[in-house]
């Protein structure tokens, strides 16, 4: 039996969803762009991957995909979210939707009751070092954990700052508020996991800072930075330059997702919504786990000016 896809939007990500979608054995049904001004888009997507059926009407756009037993791909931008799953949870639909779904979090209560037919494309949880960590968590004590998030506005605060949240989140599960210290810049918030791990969320405004999450064990470091590439450090190497010592960290590169295919984290996350479309177990995130990682990054907005 063939999985068919319907896809709401035409932003540049699609094309990595289609990619990944088609890696994993995915028909796309069917295309509709939300947005009236994205004719070109809809048109350049439709030739470039030889979709037979574009709509502009949303009902029938979503009759068609029930029709067919397709699932839904909304991919739309966030002020549509609300209207796009209001229409296609009537249908009853499996649905992939964007990260972070929603930047007010009273919108995510009134969905929480469907979150058995929403997955979230949070697709950085599927990065091998994700796995690796959580398994590592059985055998070895993490101390502390150390996440960096630099953004420049408050938008981009909420949309990008979620990606390093859902990492934390999907490893260590519910995390207990300890503090905030904050400035005009810099936003230190610190939560404790239920095993009495650290983590240290560290939001700054126009830092020259990469994307990273490091985790301090006993005799090592386990670094993600940029979020992509994950070292391991297990030791400081002295070099002695004209007679002054300088010492330099050792690092081995473990994972570099930017080797596999496509958009990192995408085909292992479709790979994983074949599975929540057959009802089995899935590694994913629903619309209960978005609300608690926006809480996290509510908890700084208030802040950000």
């Amino acid at each position: 039996m063939k999985n068919y896809l319907s896809i709401i939007g035409t932003s540049k990500i699609i094309e990595k969803h289609i990619y990944a979608a088609k890696k994993n054995k995915f028909k796309i049904n069917s295309i509709i762009s939300l947005n009236k001004n994205a004719h070109k888009n809809l048109s350049y997507i439709k030739n470039k991957f030889k979709i037979k059926k574009i709509y502009n009407d949303l009902d029938k756009f979503l009759i068609d995909a029930k029709n067919n037993k397709s699932s839904i791909l909304i991919a739309s931008r966030i002020i549509d979210n609300e209207k796009v799953l209001n229409k296609v949870l009537k249908y009853d639909l499996k649905i992939l939707i964007e990260k972070p779904v929603f930047l007010n979090l009273i919108k995510y209560k009134k969905f929480i009751n469907h979150k058995k037919n929403i997955f979230i494309g949070y697709n950085r949880i599927y990065f091998k070092f994700v796995e690796y960590i959580k398994r590592l968590r059985n055998q070895e004590k993490i101390f502390f954990i150390n996440i960096t998030c630099p953004e420049t506005n408050k938008i981009d605060f909420l949309k990008n700052s979620c990606h390093s949240i859902s990492i934390i989140h999907y490893i260590f599960g519910k995390l207990y508020f300890l503090k905030k210290i904050s400035n005009k810049k810099h936003f230190l918030i610190i939560y404790r996991t239920k095993k009495n791990e650290i983590i240290y969320f560290n939001f700054e405004l126009d830092s020259p800072k990469n994307f990273s999450i490091e985790f301090s064990l006993k005799n090592k470091i386990l670094l993600a930075k940029p979020i992509e590439q994950f070292f391991k450090i297990e030791k400081i190497k002295k070099k002695i330059i004209k007679k002054e010592n300088f010492y330099f960290p050792v690092q081995k590169l473990i994972y570099d997702e930017n080797k596999f295919d496509g958009k990192p984290g995408f085909v292992e996350q479709y790979k994983n919504f074949k599975l929540f479309l057959k009802n089995k177990k899935a590694k994913y995130l629903n619309i209960e786990d978005a609300k608690s990682i926006m809480e996290i990054a509510n908890k700084v907005y208030s802040d950000v000016r």
